[in-house]
Parts: C-alpha cells; sequence; structure tokens
C-alpha cells in the first residue's frame, strides 16, 4: 500500500532494512509535516536516492533488497531484463545489476547455458574489460552483476570533442587491443566491437568554478581509461533466414544501424564471426572514427553500408586529416584490409605496430606478456567460440535491409541463443545510441589545430548578454545549435488514474500530428495548443486546466541544429518525466519532489536540421510543473570555455 504519513514512511524504512538504526532514531526524533517532507530530506542528506524514495512511497520497499544487494537507481530496461545500478550489502561494492526476465530462462538448457556463460565472463580478468561479478537465482529468476562504470562512451566523447589528437587515438586503441588479446586467448570475441560499446572512464572533467582555464587535451586524454563493455554474456541470438545461392534473398535479423558503421566484410548480421581479425577490422574502423571525427561510409541505408565495408574504400584519413603521420594511415589501412588474410593476424601484431606505450600503459602491457602457460596460442575454431550478442539491450533496434549475398563469399552462419547483458555507466546502460541512424560527421574542424591542441570549430561566435543563462542562450543561437525558445506546444489532460505514470502510452507518443484531437480525462476533446508564456530555464506551471490531479501532459518542441551535435539538457518535473528525440526514449523516471534543475541530465545527439523533442509529465497530486535548459556543449567550450568563465566568474 502508498505510504500516507511520515510515520508509516519511517516503518517502512525500518522494516525493510534501508537505513542504520541512527539514521532511524535521527528521523523519528525530527517533525515532518507529512511524507513528502520526510521523503525530500531523505533525497537531501543523501541517505537514500529518488528511486529508493518513490518506491518506498509506492509501498514497493520489499522489492529494494534483492539478496546481497540493495537496489539505488533504475537504469534502464533491455533485451535481458531490468538493470539497476546497486550496492552490495557486505562488500559496499557498486554493480550494474540485470535481473533476467524469467521466459528467457524458462528452459533448464537455457539456465545451463546462462551459468556456463557466466563462469566464461569471470575469467576475464583485465583492466581494459568490464569485469563479471556475480550471479545467482533470486525469487523466480535469475540476476547477473557486472562491474559499475562512471564514465560515458568513446563514441560520446567523439562527439563532443571531435577527431582525437593523433597520439590519444593510438593510445585508447592500444588499451582496447590489449583487452582484445586478453578475451582472444580466452575463447572469446567481440560480435559487436563499436565506439558505444568502449567506455571512457576515470575523466578529468571539464573545468570547475576554481579552475578558470580549460586543461590541456593531452592532460585529459592521458587521465582516461578504456573499457570494453558487452563482452562476456549470452543469452538471446536472432537466428538468419533465407537462402544463400542463387537468386534468393537472405532475411538478416534486427540490428543497431550504427553497428553496420562497424561491421567486417567477411560476417553477415546473425552469423558467427570467423576469428579475431574480424574483431580487428572492427577496430580499424573504430581508429578511423576517432582521427576522422565521423564513420567510414557515412551515407547509404544497411544494404549500402555492408556493400561498401566489402567493395569501397572509405575517403583516405590524409584527405580529412593531413596532419597524420604515414605510419598511424598505414596501421588503419592495415586493419581495414577487405581480406582477413591481409589485415593483422592477432591484437598482440597491431599492439607491436602502434606506438610504445607511456605511463599507465607499460603496466597494461604486462598483460600480453605475462600470459599464463596453460593458455592457448593456436587459433580457436568456430565451434569453440561461445557466440555474442548482435543488438544491443536497451534500445530499440534498426531492421536491416533485405541483403541479397555476394557470389563467390563464404558466410559464417549459426543459430542459437544471444544477447548481451548491459552495463552501467552514470545514469546510461547498453552503451548504445539510438538506433535512429545519426549522422556522425562533426562541425569543420581548424586543420591548422597542433596534434594535441582541442580542435577549434570554424566559423563560432561568443555573444555576452546580461547574465549567464542569457549570454548561452544566445551564443547557442548564433551558432546554430538549438536553445529551445521558439514554439512549443502542448496537449492534455489525459487520464493519470491508474497511477502509471510513464509506464502508460497515450496517443500522442504513437504518432506526432499536431493537427490531430484525442479524447481526454472526463471525455474532453483535446487539441495541440501552443504553450503561452514559456521561458527557458524556469520552472513551467503546468495548471493549464481545471481538474490537475492525476493527470499526464504532453509537450512538443523542434529543436533545429545546424550541423551533428551532441549536448545536454538540464530537465525537471513534478512528478514523473519522460522524453523522446527524435523518436528515441532519452529519459523515462519518477521524480518524488519539487520541480528543480538536473532531475534528469540527457545528453541529446542531434542531427543536422529538425529534431523532435517530445516529453510527458504526469502529476499525481499537488504541484505540477516542468523545467527545461540546455547545457553549455562541448563543442563551444573549446573557444569560448574561458570567456564565459571570465565574464561570468561567479558560477
Amino acid at each position: 500500500m502508498p505510504v500516507d504519513s511520515a510515520a508509516n514512511l519511517i516503518d517502512a524504512l525500518r522494516r525493510h532494512r534501508l537505513l542504520g538504526l541512527s539514521q532511524l532514531d535521527e528521523l523519528a526524533r525530527g517533525h515532518f509535516a507529512d511524507p513528502r517532507c520526510l521523503a525530500r530530506a531523505l533525497i537531501e542528506r543523501d541517505w537514500l536516492t529518488p528511486y529508493q524514495v518513490n518506491q518506498v512511497m509506492q509501498g514497493h520497499g520489499g522489492d529494494l533488497v534483492l539478496g546481497q544487494y540493495v537496489l539505488l537507481q533504475r537504469l534502464n530496461e533491455n533485451a535481458l531484463g531490468q538493470v539497476y545500478k546497486a550496492r552490495h550489502q557486505a562488500m559496499r561494492r557498486l554493480v550494474a545489476l540485470t535481473m533476467v526476465r524469467e521466459n528467457l530462462l524458462s528452459q533448464p538448457e537455457a539456465v545451463a547455458r546462462f551459468y556456463e556463460e557466466i563462469q566464461t565472463a569471470s575469467r576475464l580478468n583485465h583492466p581494459h574489460i568490464v569485469c563479471a561479478f556475480d550471479a545467482g537465482p533470486i525469487r523466480q529468476s535469475h540476476f547477473f552483476a557486472q562491474e559499475y562504470v562512471e564514465g560515458i562512451s568513446l563514441d560520446e566523447w567523439v562527439q563532443r570533442s571531435g577527431p582525437l589528437p593523433t597520439g590519444s587515438a593510438a593510445r585508447f586503441i592500444r588499451q582496447v587491443a590489449l583487452g582484445m588479446d586478453h578475451a582472444w586467448q580466452r575463447r572469446l570475441l567481440h560480435h559487436d566491437l563499436k565506439p558505444a560499446n568502449l567506455l571512457v572512464t576515470r575523466l578529468a572533467g571539464s573545468p570547475g568554478p576554481a579552475e578558470q582555464t580549460p586543461r590541456p587535451s593531452s592532460e585529459l586524454f592521458s587521465e582516461a581509461h578504456v573499457k570494453i563493455g558487452n563482452l562476456g554474456l549470452t543469452l538471446l541470438r536472432p537466428q538468419a533466414r533465407g537462402g544463400l545461392s542463387g537468386n534468393s534473398s537472405l532475411v538478416l535479423p534486427a540490428v543497431s544501424a550504427d553497428s553496420l558503421d562497424f561491421w567486417p566484410p567477411e560476417q553477415l548480421p546473425g552469423s558467427v564471426l570467423a576469428d579475431v581479425r574480424s574483431n580487428l577490422y572492427s577496430l580499424g574502423c573504430i581508429y578511423y572514427y576517432l582521427l576522422a571525427g565521423r564513420v567510414p561510409f557515412p551515407s547509404g541505408g544497411a544494404s549500402a553500408k555492408l556493400r561498401q565495408h566489402q567493395e569501397v574504400e572509405p575517403t583516405a584519413l590524409q584527405a580529412l586529416r593531413p596532419d597524420l603521420p604515414p605510419e598511424t594511415i598505414a596501421v588503419v589501412r592495415a586493419l581495414m584490409a577487405k581480406r582477413p588474410e591481409d589485415r593483422y593476424q592477432s591484437p598482440a601484431d597491431l599492439i607491436a605496430a602502434l606506438p610504445a606505450p607511456s605511463g599507465s600503459d607499460v603496466l597494461t602491457d604486462t598483460w600480453l606478456t605475462n600470459r599464463p602457460a596453460s593458455e592457448p596460442t593456436a587459433t580457436p575454431t568456430v565451434s569453440e567460440l561461445p557466440s555474442k550478442s548482435l543488438t544491443d539491450p536497451g534500445t530499440d533496434v534498426l531492421p536491416v535491409e533485405t541483403v541479397a549475398p555476394r557470389r563467390g563469399r563464404k558466410w559464417f552462419l549459426a543459430g542459437g541463443l544471444v544477447a548481451v547483458v548491459g552495463i552501467g555507466v552514470g545514469a546510461w546502460i547498453g552503451l548504445s545510441p539510438p538506433a535512429t541512424p545519426f549522422t556522425t560527421e562533426m562541425p569543420t574542424i581548424d586543420k591548422r589545430a597542433t596534434p594535441d591542441t582541442p580542435p577549434v570549430p570554424l566559423g563560432f561566435s561568443y555573444q555576452k548578454r546580461a547574465t549567464r543563462d542569457e549570454t548561452i542562450l544566445a551564443t547557442l543561437k548564433l551558432n546554430g545549435l538549438p536553445n529551445l525558445e521558439g514554439k512549443w506546444y502542448f496537449i492534455g489532460p489525459f487520464d493519470n488514474g491508474d497511477k502509471r505514470g510513464f509506464a502508460t502510452v497515450y496517443p500522442p507518443e504513437k504518432e506526432i500530428d499536431l493537427r490531430a484531437s484525442y479524447k481526454g480525462k472526463d471525455g474532453q476533446t483535446l487539441t495541440w495548443k501552443e504553450l503561452p508564456n514559456f521561458h527557458v530555464g524556469r520552472p513551467y506551471d503546468l495548471r493549464l486546466f481545471g481538474n490537475n490531479d492525476w493527470t499526464c501532459v504532453y509537450l512538443y518542441h523542434e529543436m533545429t541544429s545546424a550541423d551533428a551535435a551532441a549536448m545536454t539538457l538540464s530537465l525537471g518535473s513534478d512528478d514523473t518525466l519522460t522524453a523522446w528525440l527524435n523518436g528515441e526514449k532519452i529519459v523515462a523516471q519518477d521524480i518524488y519532489r519539487a520541480v528543480a534543475p538536473d532531475q534528469a541530465r540527457p545528453t541529446l545527439r542531434l542531427r543536422p536540421g529538425a529534431n523532435p523533442l517530445l516529453l510527458k509529465v504526469c502529476n499525481g497530486g499537488g504541484d505540477f510543473a516542468f523545467y527545461a535548459k540546455p547545457e553549455w556543449p562541448a563543442q563551444l567550450e573549446a573557444s569560448f570555455g574561458a570567456a564565459l568563465r571570465r565574464d561570468f566568474p561567479s558560477r
């Protein structure tokens, strides 16, 4: 039952052992007018997370304790199940914990395969691979716990900063190759190697209030550390169907659109990799992406991209980056050779061709030379290799177009069960960018920049206004980036009487049609209307109609960007918030407190042109509001960050 008083809330916290005795005693001595005030105090004191408070308030506090783990935050829901940030009660270790869907392990053979794969994953112990910690049965299902990694994906890093300096790109590739070598020696391949599955952690971060000048990029990169994600567990594999000869076509399984940008020529989506040389081709595409700031084949649909990997050479790197040394270009070319026999034959061969390591990389290189004597040296056969996921959990997938196989090419096909467990990174999981095929081309980069200088976009301008926020909004607009100003539309109220918040799908989610009308709460006819008097960066009262309790409102705004870009939004709501960009869900969370900035901070990947933004805010009772403001983006930091802090030093 939902909690209806402060005393009942304290009793629930005691019953489920979510707080210590001293904390409970302190709460009992306090005077809280209602459970909502107490809930706010718990969050402000950092005793419980907003997710935990919301669960307890709804009467689900018992669901927060799973064996030895206490759930802290819901990170995502992927193909394998619900994924949470959790803490082991005895070891106090943070993990990304996945509760596997019951239907995936409904057969004894599936359960046996699950634990067999857990044992395989547990053999991986390397500083450049996300660790698997624990697994076991719980309630009517099973769980899987992995290392919780704070950071961003390498894909997001490039989206924010543009092409990387030559030495930094080589350092990241070396780290990935070291992890690949460790996995390959244990009969493991990665079947979806791409920048979105590579985590950059131990980041130095952006300059803070006391750090008035940007730190050199060489210093930031030297403190970064890459870990390979989505390597170590398989459950579900979609099986390729269709003929392989004559005029028959091959119906391919669903594959994330961004995966095809790094797909080896010898592999069909749905097939098993031949050997580690296929991973090396994908790593070559990643190296190209780090240096160029764009994928090797940025245009075309799924079929076109597959054929380009098989038949077409990408734009020469020296044409995109004249500053690159010939030896770097040679390494990328060797990695991206169309025939496996023309590539490096092992990760160790690639590591030997890269620049000598320095700093912490010298330590991780010892993993290459100090292998256990029992580890294999022969190349594993296809039948020996555990399979990996070909789709990203946690995102919708883009169906691959029907592809007729090229004549004379051998395709390695296999059925079986597969799906990769996502891993927690901050507030995101699975390491997959949206399935919508965003372009990865970045704004024009000043070719005169030295390799260790952050690239400066040409043509960007700074416009100072009276306040910091006004300056940010004006500078965004001046440089063709969205600032959330302009027309906003709303439609509502819809009936949220079932109290399910963002879990209920109302008609505007299915299709955005500003001319449509729908039946809303109390049978009234609803149409889209322009939102009056909205101001960016100020809480907006959504009590636009009579009955505000247990209602839901949709808000729509078209964000227009001159170029592909990444930027962060600061969002808030009272009570639940859901957000979509270009049809991809980017936020879905309960916020059981008054509206405030930074209750959600999604990073948007913008396409050139229009980017539809849809928000849904559901109200239980009382206050009903939302908040939205764009943050200062990384692509402007290199040019104008110092000027912004000079003009407004208090922030």
